[in-house]
């Protein structure tokens, strides 16, 4: 049997017939797993109290069994149905809290990512074309830097026309390239 690709127009009426699905909403709200959790918890804790003090007020096996039975197995039950329903409650806060911090970030990233974009899309301030090798110094500088050098960052950039009595940057040690005449004649 060969299979064909489906038509445009059941396309669309499988679109309009999903747009028409309506999901109801049955999630427990975090509200109501706490308040019937921590009211479990204490019932739980009370029940098994009271069929503790039941029991020990009688030596006899068959008067101390319904104690057991309602009080006890009853009172451990409600007390993990209660536990149970808190850990939920729990448990679903941190997964929201978690899906929202993640929102926070995503936004947060793509801000960084147009502005970093945007910086890169304007060029460098301050930073005149040229080599990137070329030693760089601020205009009343001293010293001979890198252009990518951290003590550059934010600083007006000039080529310095000599290089003679500035010091090299201890951080980036920029190289001076040596002249064209003296490497040809070794």
């Amino acid at each position: 049997m060969s299979q064909q690709a489906p038509s445009e127009a059941n396309v669309s009426e499988l679109r309009s017939a999903v747009s028409k699905i309506r999901v109801s909403n049955l999630r427990w709200s975090d509200n109501w797993l706490l308040i019937i959790g921590s009211a479990l918890l204490p019932l739980g804790i009370g029940l098994i109290l009271l069929g503790w003090y039941g029991a020990a007020q009688t030596t006899l096996d068959w008067e101390q069994t319904p104690y057991l039975i309602s009080g006890g197995l009853l009172g451990l039950g409600l007390l993990g149905i209660g536990t149970a329903m808190y850990f939920s409650y729990w448990m679903t806060r941190l997964v929201r809290n978690t899906e929202a911090s993640a929102r926070r970030d995503g936004e947060h990233q793509e801000r960084v990512e147009s502005l970093l974009a945007a910086i890169a899309a304007q060029g460098t301030p301050g930073r005149s074309a040229g080599r990137a090798d070329e030693p760089v110094t601020t205009p009343g500088g001293t010293m001979l830097h890198r252009i990518d050098c951290v003590a550059m960052r934010g600083q007006e950039v000039v080529r310095p026309r000599s290089k003679s009595g500035l010091e090299l940057c201890g951080i980036c040690r920029p190289v001076l390239a040596t002249p064209r005449k003296a490497a040809a004649k070794s």
